[in-house]
């Protein structure tokens, strides 16, 4: 992985071709191997407060996102049951709160560790050291902001559990007494966003890159998502062995594509954008089973991107079309400059036909 220093050295204001430039494999696989921890306790031990804090991000974020995936298996099942003591329900939802208080925390955390991450980044490229570790880092935190987003959309009964808490806290007292200092009508807020992961990412990138101090701060996240999109459209993802680290690649490639949207004065839908969005959008419908119109934008080499992506085993076809059908959506409604005037009508007919 050593490549990867040298792309974003040479990125610059040409962005060289992404199937002769941005063919580098990361391993997402190994990142975790990367943060060492004590043999009993499992606690980070690194010397580095940064990294020290991504290993705790990561941790708290995995239990948040297993508890939005077992939420719909036991969702108001205690609620709606009219035998349900008081304390039962009571109970019930003390836990769901305490994991959106969590999530909030988290959100709140990719505040300054966002930045830091970014800084770390951009002073290894500059002072010529290696940083794959830390963009891989960066590249975890922004998949774990995007499968939360994604699976608070399956969970919407929270919204409900927060409203129902709010309304006993006024009546009951051991309501009061449990709920106590927590900010219910934060948590409402924070959990009725469309993306408030992603936003908190989007949020924590603008605050840092508005530094007027910063070189090129934007070529980073151009050269990410070319990485990401390198992997997806060869043989490089062939590489991965676990059965979802593609669509952990795909994440990442949306993060970042919206992220550059975000931060981007033009933003991605123009013409002369870094970053190929229609390549993007060409790689995720093909991952969604969806058929494509040839267009010569894509490059040269496209014409093998369907056989390379429609020949990988999965484990579960279905789920990776359904994910890779939400990251559309994700694309489109999470942007910020589709709507411009200077946005090209291809790209707006494109668009307007995602479902």
């Amino acid at each position: 992985m050593g490549n990867i220093l040298n792309v974003l050295k040479t990125c610059g204001s040409g962005y060289p071709e992404i199937e002769e430039d941005f063919l580098i494999f990361l391993d997402f696989e190994g990142i975790k191997d990367d943060i060492p921890r004590d043999e009993e306790t499992m606690d980070a031990t690194v010397s580095d407060p940064v990294e020290g804090q991504v290993a705790d991000f990561l941790e708290n974020s995995e239990k948040v996102l297993d508890f939005l995936k077992n939420y719909q298996k036991s969702t108001n099942k205690v609620i709606n049951t009219a035998a349900a003591t008081e304390s039962e329900v009571l109970e019930v939802l003390k836990v769901r709160i305490f994991e959106i208080q969590r999530a909030l925390d988290l959100s709140i955390e990719l505040g300054n560790l966002v930045p830091s991450l970014l800084d770390k980044i951009l002073k290894a490229d500059r002072k010529l050291r290696e940083n794959n570790a830390n963009l891989l880092h960066l590249g975890r935190i922004l998949d774990s902001a995007m499968q939360f987003d994604e699976m608070k959309l399956t969970a919407p009964g929270l919204q409900n559990d927060i409203s129902y808490s709010k309304r006993q806290l006024i009546m009951r007292e051991d309501f009061a007494i449990a709920f106590s200092g927590m900010p219910l009508d934060n948590l409402a807020l924070f959990y009725i966003k469309p993306a408030p992961m992603l936003q908190a990412v989007i949020d924590a990138s603008t605050n840092f890159f508005n530094d007027p101090n910063q070189v090129k701060p934007l070529d980073i996240i151009v050269s990410f998502c070319k990485i990401c999109i390198g992997i997806l459209s060869t043989n490089l993802r062939s590489k991965f062995h676990r059965a979802g680290t593609v669509g952990l690649v795909q994440r990442v490639m949306v993060a970042t594509a919206l992220l550059y949207d975000h931060l981007s004065d033009a933003g991605i839908f123009v013409r002369d954008s870094p970053i190929n969005v229609k390549q993007i959008v060409h790689i995720l419908q093909l991952e969604a089973g969806q058929s494509i119109k040839r267009n010569s934008s894509f490059g040269s080499k496209d014409n093998v991107l369907e056989e390379k992506i429609q020949n990988v085993d999965r484990t579960s076809i279905k789920d990776a079309q359904i994910h890779s059908k939400n990251l559309l959506n994700v694309l489109k409604f999470s942007n910020k400059h589709l709507r411009d005037e200077t946005t090209p009508k291809s790209v707006e007919m494109m668009f307007a036909k995602i479902m």
